[in-house]
């Protein structure tokens, strides 16, 4: 399996699961959206800049004290664009420390 059908396969088992799991309507959306998010990011580099860009509005949501969908949304969104990242770390031997969650779910899909 490649590196990038391993993300793609990331992806689409993380939007099933979503759908399949979340009954609040903002953070299914936020959800799905966050591992749809992770399709456009191809390096370290870009999951870096945009996990980085996303805590910081994050912050900035909560000092506004926004409506709490809204603010789930998005953060769902980012939970998810997380989860993808600490799998990818494992798929590119980022050096770590690696969470055990990511390396377990990497060996169950590729099988190394």
């Amino acid at each position: 399996m490649t590196i990038a059908e391993f993300k793609d396969k990331l992806i689409e088992d993380g939007v099933k699961s979503v759908l399949k799991r979340e009954a609040r309507e903002a953070r299914r959306r936020g959800g799905v959206a966050g591992f749809e998010l992770c399709r456009m990011l191809e390096t370290p580099g870009d999951f870096d800049k945009l996990l980085t860009e996303r805590h910081a509005e994050e912050t900035e949501l909560q000092r506004q004290h926004i409506d709490a969908e809204e603010y789930w949304e998005y953060r769902m969104a980012t939970i998810q664009i997380e989860f993808v990242w600490e799998r990818m770390k494992v798929a590119w031997r980022l050096p770590g420390p690696w969470s055990a969650s990511a390396a377990i779910h990497y060996h169950d899909i590729v099988g190394e």
